[in-house]
């Protein structure tokens, strides 16, 4: 099942207030949720995961971020 879009409902930490965001793009994660859903793009920010479901909606909520990495299907 496609995973649905999921944003960490506690923000980024004060300690990663100067790191970019990292938004992967096209892979396979594996989200853990009750369904073990299967999500497309991951978008990260020092050690917080700040949203994790389909590349169009998380590419929207992170704006522009710093560093995009394609996967190209790898895990």
């Amino acid at each position: 099942a496609q995973a649905a879009l999921r944003q960490s409902p506690y923000g980024a930490p004060a300690s990663t207030a100067g790191a970019t965001v990292a938004l992967f793009l096209g892979g396979s994660a594996l989200t853990v949720d009750p369904a073990f859903s299967m999500a497309k793009a991951l978008a990260i920010k020092g050690v917080r995961i700040l949203a994790v479901g389909p590349e169009i909606e998380v590419a929207a909520i992170t704006g522009t971020p710093a560093q995009i990495v394609h996967l190209l299907g790898r895990a």
